[in-house]
């Protein structure tokens, strides 16, 4: 394999090489995409030294480990602001069901044995940073030219073994525009259930990758549109928490932010009763952290609330600080009916409407301050009611005038 053409890396992974006293190789999607001339900045390092003789060798120098998992020997090596993924050489033993774990792991030092634990073959091809040799034990390099996904062994083992694998063979084949080979994706279909096992962020990486997947220079524009048939054949949506077995793709192929567009295809799909509950539920599945996930059901409920013609006071104290948004997502369905919400959007801002209680000139500390006998539980209703009084033109948005209009109501609480 010596005429394939060195694999650059940056000069200082050079330089760990030549420091260690065991090979360093480049394993994974940097060399696979270096033998169809695509771009990759990833770079997943592994060598047959554990963590803790590594870590010897970084004393006094400018490299340092972090985030280590000494069961697994995983661990990033950090220099000059890069981050590069490591392994020790392994060996793993599994439970049966696809819990992802292994039972036992064995520290080796042969990259054919490693290679054997890896998920496809285009996957398992190893580049030793100090002799730039290629080392190929699983037919990559062939499968690459067959634009085929292949697993490295027994399909049934490899995929048995950790669930996120049949995500992972989806997205990497949407990826690359490469087919799946048969053994491989009867296997995926055997061991489908597998994917109740895998984590919410997993499976939320994976499917975000896959919204991602068409970039230039790896694959054609419809390459997620091929990873949701995928999944289709698999029938894998039930195991992400909804009652559906096909997805059809609609808005996901018209919105630029593709996982939005996927969500909305699924809540369509879904048909749930409560689209934010139904939201909540999913997102708190794929474990999304809560600011994100408060800005993604605001955004596709507003999406909905206008499709459902809500008045337009009540829909602009939901969504007026995401409906620049929204709007977007809205000219995509209906054209009508984006106009008409956005001609009230431009009519509050250039009218200055109050239209949120966080727009009105006194807080819960005035409520507070000036009512002491009024329960903590009616601060809302309160200030609900001033906010749409004001937005009705009932008495200005000043901090004297509101305090004088709540005294009024006072004797209502």
């Amino acid at each position: 394999m010596n005429e394939i053409e060195k694999l650059q890396l940056p000069k200082h992974l050079e330089e760990l090489a030549g420091r260690l006293p065991a090979d360093l190789y480049v394993v994974g999607g940097k060399v696979r995409n270096h033998l169809m001339n695509i771009d990759n900045d990833d770079i997943d390092l592994c060598s047959a030294l554990t963590l803790d003789e590594l870590e010897k060798y970084f004393e006094g120098t400018e490299y340092e480990l972090k985030f280590k998992n000494s069961s697994l020997g995983t661990a990033k090596i950090l220099c000059n602001g890069k981050s590069f993924d490591y392994a020790t050489l392994r060996r793993e033993v599994y439970d049966a069901g696809g819990k992802r774990q292994p039972r036992t792991v064995e520290f080796i030092d042969s990259i054919e044995e490693d290679a054997l634990r890896r998920d496809f073959s285009v996957n398992a091809i190893y580049y030793n940073i100090k002799t730039e040799q290629f080392f190929d034990f699983c037919n990559g390099i062939r499968d690459i030219s067959k634009r085929t996904i292949r697993c490295v062994k027994n399909p049934n083992e490899v995929l048995a073994d950790d669930g996120i694998r049949i995500l992972r063979m989806v997205r990497i084949a949407a990826e690359l525009n490469f087919k799946i080979s048969k053994d491989t994706f009867n296997a995926a279909v055997k061991n489908i259930s597998n994917l109740a096992n895998i984590s919410g962020v997993s499976i939320s990486r994976e499917l975000i990758k896959i919204c991602d997947s068409s970039f230039v220079g790896v694959c054609d524009k419809n390459a997620y549109l091929k990873a949701i048939k995928t999944l289709n054949k698999l029938r894998a949506w039930k195991f992400f928490g909804v009652r559906f077995e096909k997805l059809r793709p609609n808005m996901v192929k018209k919105e630029i932010t593709k996982y939005l567009g996927l969500l909305i295809d699924v809540i369509d799909a879904e048909k749930p009763a409560s689209i934010s509950y139904f939201l909540n539920k999913v997102l708190d599945q794929l474990q999304i952290n809560k600011k994100k996930k408060e800005e993604i059901v605001n955004i596709i409920s507003g999406y909905y609330d206008a499709l459902n013609r809500i008045p337009n006071k009540l829909y602009f104290s939901k969504y007026f600080d995401n409906f620049e948004r929204i709007l977007e997502i809205l000219n995509l369905k209906s054209k009508g009916l984006a106009a008409r919400y956005n001609f009230f959007y431009k009519y509050i801002i250039s009218h200055k409407v109050v239209v949120r209680i966080a727009d009105l000139k006194i807080s819960y500390r005035d409520i507070a301050n000036n009512f002491p006998s009024l329960p903590k539980k009616s601060y809302d209703v309160v200030l609900n009611m001033v906010l749409s009084d004001i937005f009705e033109g009932k008495y200005s948005n000043d901090k004297e005038t509101i305090l004088k209009e709540i005294e009024k109501k006072m004797k209502y609480y």
